[in-house]
């Protein structure tokens, strides 16, 4: 689904909320706007007993990477095993999710580098790259990711001694074969913290790839000193 819809975003997910049986319900619901996030558009949506969050894609996904037939079928096996918000309803062609809205508080960059959060996050990952594959679900190669996000960005943004050492660099992390579930889009605001648990949620980059890439955008996203890399790494194996 794309912007190309002439439809206002809230009234395109009422309309196809009240097309499917499982939220025909939410369709009239107060929709309260979430903030965040480039490719969707999100409310938390409330009925009698939960509260859902409901998200609608908003622009060509396809043109970042994201495979929503594979993100509907990773998400209902991360929901199997309790590692992600329970899914209500996931239709890839329209765009619509619904998931269960998770109560809690994103990590500041000062909380995310604690050796207690760290450790707690490591854990959580750690069942994350044990799940075993299952058919249909999107291999994310970091390298081709790249060079889709880098033909959108302006001639000149990033520096050429950066692409050409990105490039060396990816060429060795390719040679590792390593394939196992990945979110692929790890930083402290996609974790919520309910005190005696965290989540990851947006999972959709989410697929088959390198579990390096999880640590690294953690990381990355906190532009971490050697002292928290190091840390990271020795919690995580």
């Amino acid at each position: 689904m794309t912007d190309s819809n002439p439809l206002p975003a809230e009234q395109q997910a009422r309309r196809l909320l009240e097309h499917a049986s499982l939220t025909r319900r939410l369709a009239n619901a107060p929709f309260e706007v979430l903030s965040g996030g480039h490719a969707n558009r999100s409310w938390r949506v409330r009925d009698e007993q939960h509260a859902w969050c409901v998200r609608l894609n908003s622009i060509d996904a396809e043109c970042l990477g994201v495979s929503r037939v594979s993100e509907c079928r990773l998400l209902a096996m991360l929901g199997e095993a309790g590692l992600s918000p329970r899914v209500l309803h996931c239709d890839a062609e329209s765009g619509i999710l619904v998931t269960q809205f998770i109560e809690g508080a994103h990590w500041t960059r000062e909380s995310a580098i604690q050796p207690e959060n760290l450790s707690r996050l490591a854990g959580y990952l750690r069942r994350l790259h044990a799940l075993p594959a299952r058919p249909g679900m999107a291999a994310v190669d970091f390298s081709r990711q790249a060079d889709r996000l880098l033909r959108l960005l302006a001639p000149g943004v990033v520096p050429e001694a950066l692409e050409s050492a990105s490039r060396l660099v990816f060429g060795r992390l390719g040679q590792r074969e390593v394939s196992v579930v990945c979110h692929n889009d790890v930083h402290r605001l996609n974790i919520v913290d309910q005190g005696c648990r965290i989540w990851l949620v947006d999972w959709e980059y989410g697929g088959l790839g390198d579990y390096l890439y999880d640590l690294a955008s953690f990381l990355c996203y906190l532009q971490a000193g050697p002292q928290v890399c190091a840390a990271s790494v020795s919690y995580t194996h």
